[in-house]
């Protein structure tokens, strides 16, 4: 079969995507700046599409930076297309996402919402269902960090297209591989799935087909109720039947009573358990809220360290010689509303390089005990009791 020309629209079968059993590579990077530059090359290297598919895309050196890039590829020829949240980048679709389409860039917005003094709100008033069904999907976010270079490359981590984010401690990986194709189709999915100035909605109902529910021992995405409980099920059986180590790393901590039980279980047979998460985060009640849902833990053997040197955005879980990374945090938007993407290391080495991060992070971190924890102020503590009133939405 011969290759695409550049530029060529990709004809992609209408069969779920096959996956094979490992990465063909696999690239661990620890450096949030490294891992961008790599996205950087693998777009320059492009010869016939570029998907990207990101929460936060900001309008700073950064995001114009990226951007040019992928001007530049789309005048050699390659098909540009991004896909961001409505949430996470609204300054970034009022400003900037309307004058990609003359550029040749194509874009969309994944759940927009609706704000008065925005365009999308006065395209969308005249239509008062349209609106309606904007604030039906207002919870569910698109949390995924992903970029697809030519259906065979993906790189996917927790690192947002930000200054901000380039700061941050955080993680990504670039894979080739069969299991590629599973992020391409959920890519499909959600472009189908979201706005554009003008779209017709005949158009979109047409097109949309049911969401696959393809379970892959490398990918983990969860677009459906049966992957959502399928992530859940493997995360708490790996809990159960680890016999070393569980080490995860996660801003955001809102785990469920199935999540809590392996994890004491663990602990008490004598597995080493390291929670890890950020003294100071971009959401201010954050530690509070990990604080008082984590503690409990202490006493059964649960070690909880806090990482004092920079933001820990990095989401990573280590179970043995298992480990994952990618956007899902141990809180209820990524357990039940927002779409992740994660990818399972599949060389040893990457494991244990992920695992000397770990490390790394630990010397920088301190231990927290529950005589400190008695100690935070008052206020903290009953501000932490207030949020949790709304513990399945953060």
């Amino acid at each position: 079969m011969l290759a695409p020309k550049v530029g060529q629209r990709l004809n992609r079968p209408n069969s779920t995507p096959q996956f094979e059993l490992a990465w063909q590579t696999e690239e661990l990077f620890t450096s949030s700046r490294d891992y961008f530059k790599r996205i950087l090359g693998a777009c320059r290297q492009a010869q016939q599409s570029i998907d990207v598919e990101v929460y936060i895309f900001a309008d700073d050196s950064i995001g114009r930076e990226l951007l040019a890039t992928l001007s530049e590829a789309q005048k050699r020829g390659v098909r540009v297309r991004v896909l961001v949240d409505g949430v996470g980048s609204p300054h970034w679709i009022d400003q900037v996402m309307e004058k990609l389409s003359k550029s040749g860039i194509e874009s969309r917005v994944y759940h927009p919402v609706p704000r008065p003094f925005s365009r999308l709100w006065w395209l969308h008033f005249p239509r008062f269902w349209r609106v309606l069904r904007m604030f039906s999907a207002i919870n569910r976010r698109n949390h995924k960090k992903v970029f697809i270079i030519d259906d065979r490359t993906a790189l996917v981590g927790g690192v947002n297209v930000s200054e901000a984010s380039l700061q941050w401690n955080d993680l990504g990986v670039a894979v080739e591989g069969g299991g590629v194709g599973l992020l391409v189709e959920a890519f499909e999915e959600n472009w189908k799935r979201s706005f554009y100035f003008g779209r017709p909605i005949l158009q979109v109902l047409v097109g949309l087909k049911a969401r696959s529910r393809v379970l892959s021992p490398w990918i983990f995405l969860n677009h459906t109720l049966k992957l959502r409980r399928e992530r859940l099920k493997d995360l708490v059986t790996r809990f159960s039947r680890a016999e070393t180590r569980i080490w995860i790393a996660s801003p955001y901590w809102v785990p469920g009573p199935l999540v809590i039980r392996a994890l004491i279980k663990a602990a008490q047979r004598g597995v080493d358990v390291r929670l890890w998460y950020p003294e100071k985060t971009d959401v201010r009640f954050t530690r509070w809220v990990n604080e008082l849902l984590l503690a409990p833990l202490i006493p059964f053997g649960v070690r909880l360290l806090i990482f004092r040197q920079g933001f820990l955005h990095a989401k990573a879980v280590v179970v043995d010689q298992w480990g994952k990374i990618g956007s899902s945090n141990f809180n209820a938007r990524s357990f039940y509303h927002d779409l992740e993407a994660d990818v399972v290391l599949s060389r040893q080495a990457n494991v244990e390089s992920l695992a000397q991060w770990f490390e790394h992070n630990c010397s920088q971190s301190n231990m927290i005990s529950i005589d400190e924890l008695a100690q935070r102020p008052l206020l903290e503590r009953w501000a932490a009791r207030l949020v949790l009133l709304f513990e399945r939405w953060i």
